[in-house]
């Protein structure tokens, strides 16, 4: 069966084909590559991953009754984290720019290779 993208952020930001994270289907498998996170579907799981993380400690804090957890320190890791989402997401984009030029650059050479070839063909013939 042929994958049907849920839609344009579950393609690849380099080659717009779906990642290996997903399966035919179009539902996630299980995530262990960094892949997973050149689609922006994938940048958007990490930062609800991380809200969810954030709503999740909150409700430990407030469940403190002895006032043992600071909700502050664990805000300021969720920050820390957050922002090496950002940073990670920001990296991936140039990244997935400089790649998509390259692919680009092969694809030109590979047309003009062919263009050459044909006509040395045809100047042979």
């Amino acid at each position: 069966m042929a994958f049907a993208p849920r839609n344009d952020a579950d393609l690849c930001r380099i080659c717009s084909k779906p990642p290996h994270c997903l399966s035919e289907t179009g539902d996630l498998v299980e995530e262990k590559s960094p892949r997973t996170y050149l689609t922006d579907s994938g940048l958007k799981r990490a930062n609800d991953s991380l809200q969810n993380l954030r709503e999740k400690l909150r409700q430990a804090v407030d469940a403190d009754d002895c006032g043992q957890l600071s909700y502050l320190e664990l805000e300021n890791d969720l920050v820390a984290w957050q922002k090496a989402v950002q940073r990670f997401s920001t990296r991936t984009a140039r990244w997935c720019e400089k790649a998509r030029k390259e692919l680009e650059e092969a694809e030109a050479r590979k047309q003009a290779d062919l263009a050459r070839s044909k006509a040395e063909e045809t100047t042979e013939v």
